[in-house]
C-alpha cells in the first residue's frame, strides 16, 4: 500500500465507514541474543522495544489528526524474522523473549488483537518445528497468554534507568513484565517481595525484593 493509504481514505471522506485499521509489523534479528531491528521504522531492541509501538503511535496519531481516534487496532500479522536462522538457537531464545515484549507492548498500545505470523512461520518465524514439536516462542507463547489474558494495561514502568516494563491488572494479580534495554544487567530494589517470578517459558524464579534485570523479560506478580 502507499506509505499515505490510511490518510488518503481520510482525506476522501472515508472515516465514518470502517470500524478499525489492521496493520502488520516485523522486526529483523540482529545477530546476537535479545536483539532486533526495523530500520525503516527506526526501532530497534535497545531504544524503541518491539515495532508494534511506533506503529501503533503512528496509525493513532493518523486518526486522531483527522478526528478519528475511536478506532480500534489490530496488528494481524507480527513477528522476529531471520531468513538464515534455521537451527540457530540463539535466534530460538531471542524469539521467545520478543513474543513476551511484543504481546505486551501491544497490550499496552490497547490493541485488539496481535497475531502471530505464523505457527510454522516464514523466515524462521515459526512458533513450531515441521514435525509440531515446540519451539522455546511457542511455550513463551504459552505463557504469555496465561499470564496477561484479560489482563488490562495499567502504566509504564519508567522508575529504572535502562529498564522496560509495563503493569497490568488481571483482576487477581497485578502483573510486570520488566527487561534490560540496553543489554546490559541492572540490579534493582522493587517495592516489595512479589508473590512470584517467572522466567518467560513459565519457570519460577525465588522471590526476592531486589532483583538484577537482563535481556531476558521476567513477570512478577503481585497481589491487586
Amino acid at each position: 500500500k502507499p506509505a499515505k493509504f490510511l490518510e488518503g481514505i481520510l482525506l476522501g471522506g472515508g472515516g465514518p465507514y470502517f470500524d478499525g485499521v489492521s496493520f502488520h509489523t516485523y522486526d529483523v534479528y540482529w545477530g546476537a541474543l535479545g536483539q532486533y531491528k526495523m530500520p525503516n521504522w527506526n526501532t530497534a531492541w535497545d531504544t524503541t522495544g518491539p515495532t508494534v509501538i511506533a506503529k501503533a503511535g503512528f496509525v493513532k496519531s493518523v486518526l486522531t489528526a483527522y478526528g478519528f481516534s475511536g478506532k480500534f487496532l489490530m496488528n494481524t500479522e507480527t513477528a522476529i524474522l531471520c531468513r538464515s536462522c534455521s537451527n540457530d538457537a540463539i535466534y530460538e531464545t531471542t524469539k521467545a523473549y520478543y513474543v513476551a515484549q511484543a504481546y505486551a507492548a501491544a497490550l499496552a498500545q490497547g490493541l485488539r488483537a496481535n497475531v502471530w505470523y505464523s505457527v510454522l512461520g516464514w523466515q524462521n518465524s515459526g512458533l513450531l518445528n515441521s514435525d509440531l514439536s515446540s519451539r522455546p516462542a511457542y511455550t513463551a507463547f504459552q505463557f504469555a497468554r496465561s499470564e496477561l489474558r484479560d489482563a488490562t494495561f495499567v502504566r509504564e514502568i519508567t522508575e529504572y534507568d535502562h529498564v522496560k516494563g509495563y503493569e497490568f491488572n488481571r483482576g487477581d494479580r497485578r502483573i510486570w513484565l520488566l527487561w534490560s534495554l540496553d543489554g546490559a544487567s541492572h540490579p534493582i530494589n522493587l517495592p516489595g517481595v512479589p508473590l512470584a517470578i517467572y522466567h518467560v517459558d513459565g519457570m519460577p524464579v525465588p522471590p526476592v525484593g531486589s532483583l538484577t534485570v537482563t535481556l531476558e523479560p521476567l513477570y512478577l506478580e503481585w497481589s491487586p
